[in-house]
């Protein structure tokens, strides 16, 4: 099955996750409070990447549109907001092609385990909101196909991201658990778009 092969393939990652490397999280991070963005940073991540493994491009007009209405119920966005949401959607946009994600998920030693996955519940659920949030498919997209009910491989990553919004961050994962949802994370959405992309 796809998802058993993700999970294969997200344990053989070296690098332990960390935020005071994480190069764009230290570059948004300090001024986000003053964004004008409802919802956490890490939601704000999830949106961005779902929106462009749809399809969407740094260079979409549409995509701050849909910032504002589905992640702020329309309430306009600061000119600091519309900054940072302009940088997040560059820098995820490049991250996305090169397939080398840095999620904003605090490493070891960062944040307590229960705050380590809720990192990784809220990006799933903003790449939930952005990637199936739309109700009109984007032009040229395989979704006017009916891609997801077509394609099983789709509906099966769709069905591992939902099934990561429904975790209980307080369940106690240990640190080799939330490393392995971290990676898993990360290949579904790359894997996402690239099905999106062809």
């Amino acid at each position: 099955m796809a998802a058993d092969s993700l999970k294969k393939d997200a344990t053989t990652g070296t690098n332990a996750p960390s935020l005071k490397s994480n190069v764009l999280y230290q570059k948004v991070h300090p001024n986000f409070g003053k964004s004008g963005f409802q919802e956490p940073l890490t939601t704000v991540q999830g949106f961005i990447l779902g929106l462009l493994a749809r399809g969407h491009t740094s260079s979409d007009k549409k995509t701050l549109e849909l910032a504002t209405s589905v992640l702020n119920s329309g309430e306009a966005l600061s000119g600091s907001g519309i900054a940072l949401f302009t940088t997040l959607l560059i820098e995820e946009e490049r991250e996305l092609k090169s397939k080398s994600l840095n999620l904003f998920v605090p490493g070891l030693g960062e944040g307590t385990p229960s705050e380590r996955v809720q990192a990784l519940i809220d990006i799933a659920y903003g790449f939930t909101l952005g990637f199936c949030g739309e109700s009109q498919p984007i032009a040229g997209s395989i979704v006017q196909m009916n891609y997801k009910e077509l394609n099983d491989e789709l509906h099966e990553h769709l069905n591992l991201i939902e099934d990561l919004v429904h975790i209980d961050a307080a369940s106690g994962a240990n640190a080799d658990d939330i490393k392995l949802v971290h990676e898993t994370l990360s290949t579904t959405i790359v894997r996402l778009a690239e099905l999106m992309a062809s």
